[in-house]
């Protein structure tokens, strides 16, 4: 009898220990990580082509590309990045390709970190604005990088970029 109830303790307990690894390993499984937000743009006089791309992501066609010249009749807008879902174990790299479609002006393009942005268990590459003179036929490329710190722990990003196109004197 002894040994019998020796027996039933010890399944029970090892019953109990593989219900709690399994829910373990669930929960290890299901880590999120989300990025929500935009890259928003203003052009004032310029004729530029901007593409925008993202990489480390799960989702497609996620990517931008806007035109503007003196044909063009929206001049701002964003480039809305919510609802992105990270590929385990990659950053995310956010490219604005500019290209100066001019053949007579150089442009200045200016991207800034609106300093709204917040994460968790995040970071992020981009901490000054970075500013750019693109000369007339030229284009320049501008990346945002963001790094998951723990990848065992939730992690979320809240992007607030600023591209800005302005027109340079010849």
């Amino acid at each position: 009898m002894k040994l019998k109830a020796k027996l039933i303790s010890t399944i029970a307990a090892f019953a109990m220990v593989l219900c709690l690894t399994i829910v373990g390993v669930w929960a290890a499984a299901t880590v999120t990580v989300s990025v929500t937000g935009t890259v928003s743009y203003t052009a004032t006089d310029v004729d530029a082509t901007v593409t925008g791309t993202i990489t480390g992501i799960t989702e497609s066609g996620k990517n931008f590309e806007k035109t503007f010249n003196a044909a063009s009749t929206e001049n701002s807008g964003a480039w809305d990045l919510s609802g992105i879902t990270f590929v385990k174990n990659q950053d995310v790299v956010i490219t604005l390709n500019v290209k100066n479609n001019s053949t007579e002006r150089p442009l200045q393009a200016t991207l800034a970190n609106n300093g709204e942005a917040t994460g968790t268990n995040t970071t992020a590459a981009l901490g000054e604005t970075t500013t750019s003179t693109i000369a007339a036929g030229d284009n320049a490329s501008f990346t945002f990088t963001i790094k998951v710190t723990d990848w065992n722990k939730a992690a979320s990003y809240g992007i607030n970029l600023m591209l800005t196109l302005n027109n340079q004197a010849a």
